[in-house]
C-alpha cells in the first residue's frame, strides 16, 4: 500500500545530491563557504535523514578564516527559539533577517524593547527608509515567529517573489527564504515547512 514511501526511504541521496537539489530551488551556500565547512555529522547521517540535517547545518554558523562566525547560507537559518531575555535579543534576530533579505529590502535602524516580566515586546526598524513598529506576543523566553510573518508581508508589499517558510523543530526553528513558486519543490524534498 505504501510502496512509494518504502522505495523513497530505501533510496539513498548523497549529501552532494541533496545540495544540488536544494540549489535547483534557490538554496545554496554563500560564495566562500565549502560544504565540508558546514557538516557536523558523518555522511551516512545525512543520507538517513535527507535534507533535514543538511538544511539545519546550512542554517547554522561556521567559523570563517578570520575566526568570526558567519551564516553558511543566505537562504537558510536555524536558531534556538529560547533566545529572548532582554533588550537587544530581537535586534540580533532582525540583523539575521536583514542579511537574508538584502538586496530585496533595505532594513535599517533596528531596535527592540523586551520586558518578559511585563509581557511587553516591541520591535522597530525601517524598510527602504519607511519606519515600521510592531508589538510581538510574549511566550516566556521564546522568540515570536510573528517576525517571519511580518517580513513575509513586507516582501510581498515590496513586490518580491521571495517568502519565508519555516519548520518548528521543538526548541529550534528552521527557516528558508525562497521564491514562493518553489515552495512545492521544497515540500517534495522535505515536507516539514509551512508558509510564514
Amino acid at each position: 500500500m505504501f510502496g512509494w514511501l518504502k522505495s523513497r526511504r530505501n533510496s539513498k541521496v548523497t549529501v552532494q545530491e541533496q545540495l544540488q537539489n536544494l540549489r535547483s530551488i534557490g538554496i545554496d551556500l554563500k560564495q566562500d563557504i565549502r560544504l565540508e565547512d558546514c557538516l557536523h555529522d558523518e555522511y551516512r547521517a545525512y543520507e538517513s535523514r535527507p535534507y533535514l540535517l543538511l538544511l539545519t547545518d546550512l542554517g547554522s554558523e561556521v567559523e570563517s578564516e578570520e575566526g568570526t562566525f558567519i551564516a553558511a547560507s543566505h537562504n537558510v537559518w536555524c536558531f534556538d527559539r529560547e533566545c529572548i531575555e532582554d533588550h537587544g535579543d530581537y535586534v540580533r534576530l532582525l540583523e539575521r533577517i536583514r542579511e537574508m533579505l538584502a538586496p530585496d529590502l533595505s532594513i535599517d535602524h533596528l531596535s527592540d524593547y523586551v520586558d518578559i516580566e511585563e509581557e511587553k515586546v516591541n520591535i522597530s526598524f525601517t524598510v527602504n527608509e519607511v519606519a515600521h513598529s510592531y508589538e510581538l506576543r510574549v511566550n516566556n523566553d521564546w522568540a515570536s515567529l510573528q517576525i517571519l510573518t511580518i517580513f513575509t508581508a513586507l516582501l510581498e508589499e515590496h513586490g518580491s517573489k521571495k517568502r519565508f517558510f519555516f519548520s518548528d523543530l521543538d526548541n529550534h526553528v528552521l527557516v528558508v527564504l525562497i521564491d514562493r513558486d518553489r515552495f512545492g519543490d521544497l515540500r517534495e524534498l522535505l515536507d516539514v515547512f509551512i508558509p510564514a
